[in-house]
């Protein structure tokens, strides 16, 4: 059963320029469910990643209010937002962010270790997942010894590892060729669908918008 997650009323976000101020987001109203995946589309400077910052709680700059399970964003602190961070999201990104003095399994596992969880279990739960991504004879390499796919493979699993509420991808295959791109969807799709999480990606390709439940697209800092 799908729930309200994050309701977005009114948001807005301006910066200084020296033509005078730009509005990036201009009364950006949304309610986002669990489970469902949405795409943000638009323009290069269209707002696309702001707005992801924004909702993530990384850009505290802005009006209006963002409510996560009855809990407004302006009413945290920001230790209780970076808990929020670690308890509650996770991060996909276009250039992996891996750590290159871990091992895969090290990266998948960090999150979990970060929470509190023994290395022992940590383990256990990052070689799980990873081979559910086919990659568990590569949990032992470090990043740089892994391809491209193989790398935002490993970053996929560091984002499901705990079973997060929301996971947040910028441009997550705009690194890839097109087939490793399609492979790293599937299973993207597959780990969004099995652990009925938000997903909230950016991206320009509009193929890819196109196989998400919802799509937003952003025009002169509205939601369309």
């Amino acid at each position: 059963m799908t729930e309200e997650l994050l309701v977005c009323s009114n948001l807005c976000k301006t910066f200084l320029s020296p033509e005078g101020p730009i509005k990036i987001l201009d009364g950006f109203n949304y309610t986002f469910y669990s489970g469902e995946s949405v795409a943000i589309t638009g323009a290069s400077g269209s707002g696309k990643t702001t707005l992801l910052n924004i909702l993530s709680g990384i850009d505290e700059d802005f009006s209006g209010d963002i409510i996560f399970k009855d809990r407004n964003f302006k009413e945290l602190s920001q230790i209780k937002k970076e808990k929020w961070r670690r308890e509650e999201v996770g991060f996909i990104f276009q250039d992996f962010k891996l750590l290159p003095r871990l091992t895969a399994k090290e990266n998948v596992a960090l999150p979990l270790q970060m929470l509190g969880q023994s290395r022992k279990i940590s383990f256990l739960k990052s070689l799980e997942i990873l081979e559910k991504l086919g990659l568990k004879d590569r949990s032992n390499h470090f990043p740089t010894t892994l391809s491209g796919g193989e790398q935002q493979r490993v970053a996929l699993a560091r984002a499901f590892v705990n079973e997060q509420s929301i996971i947040f991808a910028d441009e997550p295959t705009g690194n890839l060729d097109p087939s490793t791109s399609e492979i790293v969807l599937r299973q993207l799709f597959d780990l969004n669908k099995e652990k009925q999480s938000l997903l909230i990606l950016v991206t320009h390709d509009l193929d890819l918008a196109s196989r998400m439940d919802k799509q937003i697209k952003l025009i002169n800092g509205k939601a369309l």
